[in-house]
């Protein structure tokens, strides 16, 4: 349970009027026990309205299982599968390692620095390899970010290239936003920019676009059409091919609030328990729902579902070539090996988090 001023005086005006505290025990049996609940239910009743964060419900989003044996149950358990040996020297250097390094160039090239800077800074850190395969390494790295930000945008910035976008991400002021929902207020810092006539909020970064990435976008997105600023959301990602991804403008704010609302919800009830659900085995059971379900004719509900199922059990448990998500150490410990995919409310859970934002996500 978070204690926090809100708190300490909603706790006050309970002591001062011993007939809150009734409804308050009587509305938490009701919605059940959690903590989350069980604050948001005692501010309400004294009349004051708490906040939470959208960076908060983002984390959630990402991994519900990691975020509630971190967040609530303090717990944290280390994954050391993808950590290269301290004393083995490399060529090419690990996912992490790789990541970093076309972050670097790229804030570099967008700073106006050049290469000759750049290549001992990536030294000195220990991201590039040594002597002549780093620089060749480091030389790729740097052409491929040439060749990426140089890349024109088509959809709804097709006159527009990358390098002009990130630029003018990099110089928008952060725009504070807030909605009231259930009696509490979502809110968060979005930095909105203007390019070509239209507003714009963009993820951009020189690496292929995850899941992570769009369900982190999705609420970014909810919160600011909800809040009256309807706005062109991009996830800008790939590394030799630009990938473009983008939700348009929703119009009608209660439609945007009540997505947002939904993905709250989830949020509440991940803080009593673990979701049946699994970032990217649940995305490929909705990918496929979805995909499906566009078909003409559609298959039956049962041919749906017996196929989506199916894609999740393979993501779930991964390949020779693939790692599944039973590598994950929160999902283990949440799931075992079995997986989330028979558990009640799996496809429920699914639909609800990725159902609408596969719907509304278009592609360049």
């Amino acid at each position: 349970m978070d204690i926090d001023g809100d708190f300490l005086l909603a706790v006050g005006c309970i002591r001062n009027h011993g007939h809150i505290l009734q409804s308050v025990q009587v509305e938490v049996f009701e919605h059940g026990a959690g903590a989350d609940v069980e604050v948001d239910v005692i501010r309400r009743r004294a009349g004051k309205i708490s906040r939470r964060e959208l960076d908060d419900l983002r984390r959630f989003l990402k991994n519900p299982a990691e975020y509630y044996y971190r967040n609530v149950l303090k717990v944290c358990f280390n994954d050391l599968s993808d950590v290269a040996l301290e004393d083995q020297e490399v060529l090419s250097p690990e996912t992490l390692g790789k990541h970093n390094i076309l972050d670097t160039i790229l804030t570099a090239q967008l700073g106006g620095r050049g290469l000759a800077s750049v290549r001992p800074e990536l030294g000195a850190r220990g991201l590039a390899p040594l002597a002549a395969p780093g620089d060749v390494y480091v030389r790729d790295c740097w052409t491929k970010t040439e060749s990426f930000l140089s890349a024109r945008m088509d959809g709804p910035l097709p006159n527009t290239d990358i390098r002009a976008l990130c630029a003018r991400l990099r110089e928008a002021k952060p725009l504070r936003v807030e909605v009231e929902i259930g009696g509490r207020l979502v809110c968060g810092s979005l930095g909105v920019t203007v390019l070509e006539g239209r507003p714009v909020w963009a993820r951009c970064r020189l690496w292929p676009i995850k899941t992570r990435d769009l369900v982190s976008a999705w609420p970014a997105h909810l919160l600011l059409c909800a809040a009256g600023h309807p706005t062109h959301t991009l996830v800008v990602g790939g590394e030799t091919t630009p990938d473009i991804r983008y939700f348009e403008p929703i119009a009608n704010r209660e439609e945007a609030l009540r997505e947002l609302g939904k993905l709250n919800d989830l949020f509440r009830q991940g803080h009593s328990d673990v979701l049946p659900f699994a970032p990217e085995t649940s995305f490929d059971y909705a990918s496929q729902v979805s995909e499906l379900g566009r078909q003409q004719p559609p298959p039956d509900g049962e041919a749906i579902q017996a196929a989506a199922l199916s894609a999740a059990v393979r993501r779930w448990t991964g390949s020779k070539y693939v790692r599944g998500e039973t590598a994950d150490p929160y999902l283990f410990r949440a799931f075992g090996d079995q997986g989330p995919t028979a558990l009640s409310g799996f496809g429920d859970t699914a639909m609800a988090v990725y159902g609408p934002m596969l719907a509304a996500l278009k592609e360049c």
